[in-house]
């Protein structure tokens, strides 16, 4: 049960333009009468319950709609760090003991006039050395490995004034 009477779970009022905010976190450091630096903060943790013959429920996590303004953005990020490494973020698809693995699907929102890109990069670092980016398939002690595949995707106009586009990989310059 949430608990509203604590300053974790906020709910804003609401103004003429905007409905208010909701927030849920753990306490930080200093809020705990015996916090030290040292103190971590605690995990914020949502789940769907277990079950033991049918399936457990979805977890859902998006955006309101709007019918002329801009959606809302999803943002998943790991906190900064003044000296320590920064914090991983991790999408994973189920682990099932006998069955096929869950499947995990980026993919991009589909528009009227053309749909979204999917970036798939390290971010620019200043000075320091950028981050590197893999795509490979996982190793199989018993079976054959998965592919990689990487394409660009076919024009479906049948009047032949569009082609599918170009895949091109390319090292980065010196």
């Amino acid at each position: 049960a949430l608990q509203s009477h604590t300053k974790h779970f906020k709910v804003a009022a609401n103004t003429a333009t905007r409905t208010g905010d909701v927030v849920v976190g753990s306490s930080s450091w200093s809020e705990w009468v015996k916090g030290e630096v040292k103190t971590s903060s605690g995990h914020v943790v949502v789940e769907t319950g277990e079950t033991n013959k049918g399936s457990s429920g979805d977890l859902l996590l998006q955006t309101g709609s709007s019918s002329s303004g801009e959606v809302g953005a999803i943002t998943l990020s790991a906190g900064m760090s003044e000296t320590g490494s920064g914090g991983r973020v991790e999408v994973s698809g189920g682990h099932p003991s006998n069955e096929r693995g869950g499947t995990v699907s980026v993919l991009s929102g589909v528009g009227d006039m053309q749909s979204g890109d999917v970036v798939v990069s390290s971010t620019d670092s200043g000075k320091a050395k950028s981050g590197n980016v893999f795509i490979a398939t996982g190793e199989s002690s018993e079976e054959s490995t998965g592919s990689v595949f990487i394409s660009s995707g076919s024009s479906k106009d049948s009047s032949t004034q569009f082609t599918g586009s170009s895949a091109s990989v390319r090292a980065g310059d010196v």
